[in-house]
């Protein structure tokens, strides 16, 4: 894409997304040990961690919506598609793959072993890279949009919005009942979804569809962004509430308002990724389109 056709709320958009990945990583290092509670921090410093991680944790649902904007408008022709994004991103995650399992040996002294060698590269087994969970999430995502870039062409955000709403429930509401149900209330017993909406992709699938309809739909041109912004900062602070709980009362053993799955990340992400697709900037900015340029993720 030239700088004089780039979609420049869409490159201020990829630019926030790698700086919130860059921003999450940053923050982990530390947090994630307070999370689990090996590391006790004073509250003013939990609360600018939290707010910081939470926020970090933006970056993948923008990606994923990107995509989904970008690529689900497109008649993608699916042997095009699979040759020309599919297979190289395949390679090249294998080949990474293939570095981080031998670094993993050299790094711990470790003896080949055959088995998990091909586990790891046939997606059996998550790379000894924890940060390689999302090359294979993406590989899955790639292998339906083809298909989704012909079949929404004649779905309206009204009808697909019965689906959605029910893998949001299965996806996010659920695991956060059941955080609670197991972890505070102690007397209620785990839920699981027994209406199988696994076809829609979890979480990713959802943001990669929302980012079509948000994208592509009148209905969320016409909401004002002043509701946008005010639902993004309640539910980050009903997310920070939740994860305060959590932490106060030596709750150790979830993540759920630090993951993707967290119903209001979720929502916080759709809510900025709405804001940033109504803006009107018509000239496109050289150092942002370079930056968005960048492979950072």
């Amino acid at each position: 894409m030239t700088a004089s056709k780039r979609i420049v709320w869409m490159d201020i958009a990829r630019v926030l997304a790698i700086i919130m990945v860059v921003l999450c990583h940053v923050i982990e290092i530390e947090y994630y040990s307070v999370i689990f509670g090996k590391k006790s921090v004073p509250d003013l410093i939990w609360f600018f961690e939290n707010v910081l991680y939470v926020v970090g944790r933006f970056g993948v649902p923008l990606f994923l919506m990107l995509s989904g904007a970008l690529l689900l408008e497109r008649n993608l022709g699916v042997k095009d598609f699979y040759k020309h994004s599919l297979l190289p991103l395949l390679i090249t995650t294998e080949l990474w793959m293939i570095i981080y399992y031998f670094y993993n040996l050299w790094a711990t002294h470790s003896a080949f072993n055959l088995q998990t060698f091909l586990y790891n590269i046939l997606f059996f087994k998550n790379s000894s890279a924890n940060h390689m969970w999302y090359l294979p999430m993406i590989l899955g995502v790639y292998l339906i949009i083809p298909f989704l870039s012909k079949a929404l062409k004649s779905v309206p955000f009204s009808v697909a919005l019965i689906p959605l709403s029910i893998g949001f429930f299965a996806f996010s509401v659920v695991p956060l009942f059941n955080t609670f149900a197991s972890e505070v209330l102690k007397t209620l017993p785990d839920i699981s979804f027994a209406f199988d909406v696994t076809f829609l992709g979890g979480v990713y699938g959802l943001l990669l569809l929302m980012g079509y309809y948000i994208t592509h739909s009148r209905v969320f041109k016409e909401i004002p962004n002043y509701v946008y912004i005010v639902v993004l900062l309640v539910s980050l602070a009903l997310n920070t509430m939740g994860a305060r709980y959590l932490y106060t009362h030596k709750l150790y053993h979830s993540i759920v308002f630090v993951w993707y799955s967290s119903p209001f990340i979720i929502v916080a992400s759709i809510c900025l990724f709405a804001c940033l697709s109504k803006m009107e900037i018509k000239r496109s900015l050289s150092a942002v389109t370079v930056l968005s340029k960048g492979s950072f993720a």
